[in-house]
């Protein structure tokens, strides 16, 4: 039940409207992309390979990557690529609908393509480029997904992804690249291509540097793909596409190839029966009490003891023990020499639909204060679990009102970066049990064995009353705090 708030966090990264990313959730759950499959077939021989990558990156990569927004100008397809293609561009609002088929109207010319089945098995051309780390790929320097990370860090805004698309069909009617705020037909090495901007970014208190809100296509239709490129906000037009003029394909064994995602299943509808509709609702029985002993998955959970606090000065005196080492650089940037938590201005998130407005846009700007919420936890392994010995215990807050509607609304807003860090998706930004690294939310306890943890989460304090530990990482056992 938390899948809803991810991808709503989400959406202000991407500017994907909410009811894409209720589709891009679905579809992904459909292909085991959210979930414990560690296998996924993608359509190339290097399943494996691709959803450690898709593991490794962030949720709104994840749904960028899935979610692709694909305009082909007319030009783009000569004779030598995959089918048989013709395209219409067309605009509305902040939108850009693009048609595609494989019969030509009247009056049009039609490009008659070779089959799918004749495309030339290509490598990636990823260069170093000076002041960036290539990132993404396996231990075989192959994959469908790369990245060049900049190496003044991600604050920086100045990173992009390259994600290599097989055109394998006819993509009907329907692809749409919404939240538009301008585009172009450019030249990328010779080649065709498209920039886009996507969505506003005056207004807002905070530098949105980071969010990926430019995107470049470049075609490739001899070989019968392209690349889609995502680009932070940070980064330049002109010095992107002058990276982008480096990095190609070139043809090769299959053995060397690189791994690929096909048009047929990025561009996929969703069945409308798949949808989320609107946040979950929890019924009596999941809402526990602080004092009760819930079990789930082999593990009992006892919440015995709640603390709201002002200052982090305990966490902060242990030097970053029990934090994340970024978690714990956000604490000491944040909050004051005695570990005050200040308050801090919070700026809400007006959502439209992409077309007729944008997804994102500035709104009102109001001060908050954010709490820390020590949560001590007793918990027992009864034997059983997925994971032995590792159990999860460092669970997400989630936010519940009294009608025990999901209350989406906290992530409605912009915040400091620090804060941000802090909130981590409300995970806990403190845990004393910590297994370390890519476990940290997770404690090793044997099997009969028992003890008592302390997590700490940071929320803005008119959301305490809402707050609500989620038992054992399912969503559907919670705990009120308050």
């Amino acid at each position: 039940m938390t899948d809803y708030k991810d991808y709503r966090r989400a959406s202000g990264h991407i500017h994907a409207p909410a009811d894409m990313a209720d589709r891009v959730v679905a579809r992904a759950k459909g292909e085991h992309l959210l979930g414990d499959v560690h296998e996924t077939d993608t359509g190339s021989r290097h399943g494996g390979r691709v959803w450690r990558l898709w593991q490794g990156w962030g949720l709104w990569q994840r749904i960028a990557a899935v979610a692709l927004a694909l305009v082909i100008p007319t030009t783009a397809f000569g004779v030598g690529a995959i089918a048989r293609y013709l395209v219409q561009v067309r605009e509305e609002g902040h939108s850009l609908r693009i048609d595609t088929t494989t019969s030509p109207g009247e009056g049009m010319d039609s490009r008659t393509l070779i089959s799918a089945g004749a495309q030339q098995p290509v490598r990636l051309v990823l260069p170093e480029i000076e002041g960036y780390q290539l990132v993404g790929l396996d231990e075989d320097t192959m994959a469908n997904m790369a990245g060049y990370d900049a190496v003044e860090g991600s604050d920086a805004g100045r990173s992009f992804r390259i994600l290599l698309v097989q055109v394998d069909k006819d993509i009907s009617a329907g692809m749409l690249v919404d939240d538009v705020a301008a585009w172009e037909n450019v030249q990328v090495g010779g080649r065709d291509a498209i920039y886009v901007s996507r969505g506003v970014s005056a207004g807002f208190t905070y530098a949105r540097l980071a969010d990926y809100t430019q995107q470049v296509f470049v075609f490739f239709p001899d070989e019968g793909y392209l690349l889609q490129v995502f680009a932070q906000e940070g980064l330049d037009r002109d010095e992107l596409l002058g990276y982008l003029e480096l990095i190609g394909m070139e043809p090769c064994d299959e053995e060397e190839a690189s791994v690929y995602e096909r048009a047929s299943w990025l561009f996929e509808d969703v069945p409308e029966s798949t949808v989320a509709g609107e946040a979950p609702v929890y019924t009596a029985s999941d809402v526990h009490q602080v004092g009760e002993t819930i079990a789930s998955g082999g593990v009992e959970y006892t919440v015995e003891g709640v603390t709201v606090l002002d200052n982090a000065s305990d966490i902060l005196a242990q030097g970053g023990v029990g934090m994340t080492e970024e978690g714990y650089a956000a604490l000491v940037a944040f909050a004051g020499s005695d570990g005050s938590l200040p308050s801090y201005a919070r700026q809400s998130l007006v959502y439209g639909d992409g077309v007729s407005s944008y997804h994102v846009t500035p709104g009102e700007i109001e001060d908050a204060n954010l709490k820390l919420v020590i949560i001590e936890l007793r918990v027992r392994n009864m034997g059983g679990g997925h994971l032995d010995d590792l159990l999860f215990i460092g669970s997400q807050l989630v936010f519940v009102d009294s009608s025990l509607a999901a209350d989406y609304s906290a992530w409605d807003y912009d915040r400091p970066s620090e804060v941000g860090r802090l909130m981590l998706d409300n995970l806990p930004a403190y845990f004393d049990g910590t297994a370390g690294g890519r476990n940290f939310c997770y404690a090793t306890l044997a099997e009969g064995e028992e003890t008592v943890y302390h997590l700490g989460y940071f929320v803005d304090e008119d959301y305490l009353d809402e707050a609500c530990y989620s038992v054992g990482g399912r969503g559907a056992d919670i705990v009120r705090l308050f």
